[in-house]
C-alpha cells in the first residue's frame, strides 16, 4: 500500500489526541475511586474543622483573666476528642482539654500542661499565653464550599483523604478507558522463563504498555502475542477493536516484507490518519479508527515504542480521560553539549534530569538506540530535540516519566 506523507511531530500529536473522544461520566464512592479521574470539580461539603479545635492538651482558658503571672484558675470540667457536650467557659474559669476536643465557649488561647502547674480542682498558668493559641478555628483548613480538586485530577490515597475529611461521599469521574494490546512479531518470546528459540528475544512492550497504562487508570487487558501472520492479526484487531477503546499493537509497522500491519488495517476498512511522523526513533507510526475503536501501531523496537507511547499516546489518552497533557510539558538545561547527525526529525532522546544548584539539568549520555533497554534503568525523562546541535546550558523541553 502507499505510505502517506511523513508529518511533522507536533502535527501528528495534535492528529493522534483528534483521534480521542471523551469518555463518559460515572459516579463513584470516593472509597472505590482510586486512580479514576475528575469529571467535575470536587467542593467541600463542611468547614474543617467544623468547630474550634484544640490542637494541644492543656487547659483551655480566657487570657483576660491572666492578669499577672502565675495565675490561678479554677478547673471547672474536662473535654475530650468527640465529647459531644458544649463547654462554657466563666470568669477565673479553666477547662481540662484534650487535643482535638472543641474549645468550650468563652475560651480563646490553650495553655500547654508543660505551660502549668494543676491539682485536681485547679491550675496554675506560669507565663503568658496569648490569644489563639494552640486552637484551629473553624474552617481554617478550608471552608464549605470551598473547591478542593479540580476536574482532571486523578484520585490517589491523597486526593481520597481530602474529599473524606470534607465529607465528600461521592464523586464524578470518568470511565475508565479499555485498551486491548497487541504485540506481534515471530521473534518476540511472552514469557521470560522459558527458553528462548534461536534468533528471539523476550518480549518488552507489553509488559512497559501494560504498566504504564494501569498507572493511568485504564482497564487493560492481557496482551495478545500475534506472530507474523496476516490473518491471524487481521482477526486479533478485528476482536480486540469491537471490545475496547484503543487497541495498541506494536511491530509490523513499517514497509518490510512482513510488516503486515498496514496492509491489514487497511483490509479491516480501518480509516488510516497517519502513517510516519517527523521524529527519530519511531518515524514508522500508524493512528487510525476502526468502527469506535482508535488504532495506535507503534515500532517493534522497544525504546522507539517507548518514545511513541510516552511522547505522543499517553498525553493523547490522558486528554481523552480530561487531563491536561502535552508531549514535552517542562524544560531543562542541557548538562553538556550534544552533536549529532544533521538530520531533520524530532529526535526524542532518553535522558536523566537531576537538580543541581537549584536548576534542573539533563544528561542524555547514555545509550539511545533504538533496540536498546539498558538505558531505561537510568533514564527517567525525555528530551526533545529540534536540533542535531546544542551548546552546554541550552533549554531543551522533557517530559518526565519517573522523579
Amino acid at each position: 500500500m502507499t505510505v502517506k506523507n511523513v508529518v511533522l511531530f507536533d502535527t501528528a500529536f495534535d492528529m493522534i489526541a483528534g483521534l480521542a473522544s471523551v469518555f463518559p461520566v460515572e459516579q463513584l464512592a470516593v472509597q472505590a475511586a482510586q486512580g479514576r479521574v475528575l469529571s467535575e470539580d470536587v467542593f467541600a461539603r463542611v468547614s474543617l474543622p467544623p468547630f474550634h479545635r484544640s490542637m494541644m492538651d492543656g487547659f483551655a482558658i480566657r487570657t483576660t483573666d491572666l492578669h499577672s503571672l502565675p495565675t490561678k484558675l479554677r478547673v471547672t470540667g474536662k473535654t475530650e476528642a468527640g465529647n459531644p457536650a458544649q463547654l462554657e467557659l466563666g470568669e477565673g474559669e479553666a477547662v481540662r482539654i484534650t487535643t482535638g476536643s472543641a474549645v468550650p465557649i468563652g475560651a480563646d488561647a490553650i495553655a500547654r500542661f508543660e505551660w502549668c502547674e494543676a491539682d485536681s480542682s485547679s491550675v496554675t498558668v506560669l507565663r503568658t499565653v496569648n490569644p489563639g493559641e494552640s486552637i484551629q478555628k473553624t474552617g481554617e483548613d478550608n471552608l464549605e464550599g470551598a473547591l478542593l480538586l479540580p476536574a482532571g485530577t486523578m484520585l490517589h490515597g491523597e486526593q481520597m483523604a481530602l474529599c473524606q475529611g470534607f465529607g465528600v461521599s461521592t464523586v464524578s469521574v470518568y470511565r475508565r478507558p479499555r485498551i486491548r494490546l497487541i504485540i506481534t512479531g515471530d521473534e518476540v518470546a511472552p514469557n521470560p522463563a522459558a527458553s528462548l528459540r534461536p534468533n528471539q528475544v523476550y518480549s518488552v512492550n507489553d509488559i512497559f504498555l501494560r504498566q504504564h497504562l494501569i498507572e493511568d487508570g485504564c482497564d487493560v487487558g492481557n496482551p495478545a502475542f500475534i506472530g507474523d501472520n496476516p490473518v491471524e492479526l487481521q482477526d486479533a484487531i478485528h476482536e480486540a477493536a469491537s471490545d475496547a477503546d484503543y487497541v495498541i499493537c506494536t511491530g509490523g509497522v513499517s514497509v518490510g516484507d512482513r510488516d503486515y500491519l498496514p496492509t491489514v488495517l487497511q483490509g479491516l476498512g480501518a480509516d488510516i490518519r497517519l502513517q510516519k511522523i517527523m521524529m527519530r526513533p519511531g518515524s514508522p507510526f500508524i493512528a487510525a479508527k476502526l468502527g469506535n475503536a482508535g488504532i495506535f501501531a507503534l515500532s517493534g523496537n522497544p525504546a522507539a515504542a517507548f518514545s511513541q507511547f510516552e511522547a505522543l499516546v499517553r498525553p493523547a489518552l490522558r486528554r481523552a480521560m480530561g487531563q491536561n497533557d502535552i508531549p514535552f510539558p517542562d524544560t531543562a538545561v542541557l548538562a553538556h553539549s550534544v552533536s549529532l547527525k544533521p538530520i531533520k526529525p524530532v529526535r526524542v532522546l532518553r535522558g536523566r534530569a537531576f537538580i543541581e544548584n537549584a536548576t534542573v539539568k539533563v544528561d542524555v549520555n547514555m545509550t539511545q538506540s533504538s533496540g536498546s533497554i539498558s538505558s531505561f534503568a537510568e533514564a527517567n525523562c525525555l528530551v526533545r530535540m529540534d536540533s542535531g546541535k546544542l551548546d552546554s546550558g541550552s533549554i531543551v523541553p522533557v517530559r518526565w516519566f519517573r522523579h
